[in-house]
């Protein structure tokens, strides 16, 4: 069977561990799924258009987080939909491509574990929600040590080592995979003017039912640039 092509470009670690999850555990047969870490929000807009130029993929999209900022002009939100819009010069092009979490993709991450009613984010501090991660992955809070021995603070800075055990808590179903589709239904898709929220939930059902039309929808609006 030939496979539709999807290509994800994800702002930076946590999305992409996120993606991982998805890959593994929610992706229909009919898809395959690359996932590019553009590792910030800077870069999102060049590696969409690289992505887009090189007429590789059925469609492609890309997540990044608002960060409570939606209101600042210069904020990393902001200068993403910038940037996108300077690709596209139409909104609705953009706000199709765009799957975006506010204030940020760990609020899905933690949906993995728990209702919104117990998880849900105002703060984008790592600091602040350490407590609600050290929750559910106490292998976090119990802290690590480096090469030399010397203790790793055990706050949640979204190391590769903690992003692991979240991961594969997930893929060997210490929290099952579709919790996400549970809990995400509680948490509102308008995310330009609501805290928490985020749209990505109908991306994760067109991936989990294998919803072609779904991504062809946004492949045409993307096409219609190119022609």
């Amino acid at each position: 069977m030939e496979k539709y092509y999807i290509k994800i470009i994800v702002e930076g670690s946590e999305e992409n561990t996120f993606f991982d999850i998805v890959k593994a555990l929610g992706t229909n047969e009919k898809f395959y799924i690359e996932i590019e870490d553009a590792t910030g929000y800077g870069d999102i807009a060049d590696a969409y258009l690289s992505s887009l130029r090189e007429e590789m993929y059925d469609c492609v999209i890309c997540v990044y987080d608002v960060d409570n900022k939606i209101d600042i002009s210069k904020s990393p939100y902001n200068i993403t939909r910038f940037r996108l819009m300077a690709i596209f010069q139409d909104e609705v092009i953009v706000d199709a491509i765009s799957f975006c979490t506010n204030p940020n993709i760990l609020q899905y991450i933690l949906l993995f574990a728990d209702t919104l009613e117990k998880v849900a984010l105002k703060s984008t501090s790592k600091a602040t929600n350490t407590k609600l991660v050290h929750n559910y992955w106490q292998d976090i809070a119990s802290g690590k040590t480096d090469s030399k021995g010397r203790k790793i603070k055990p706050n949640y800075d979204a190391s590769n080592w903690q992003l692991d055990i979240i991961k594969y808590s997930v893929i060997n179903q210490e929290y099952p995979y579709l919790n996400i589709f549970k809990n995400a239904k509680e948490l509102p898709l308008d995310y330009k003017n609501c805290i928490p929220a985020g749209n990505l939930l109908p991306l994760l059902i067109a991936l989990k039912e294998g919803d072609e039309s779904f991504f062809k929808r946004i492949s045409d609006l993307t096409d219609s640039v190119n022609d």
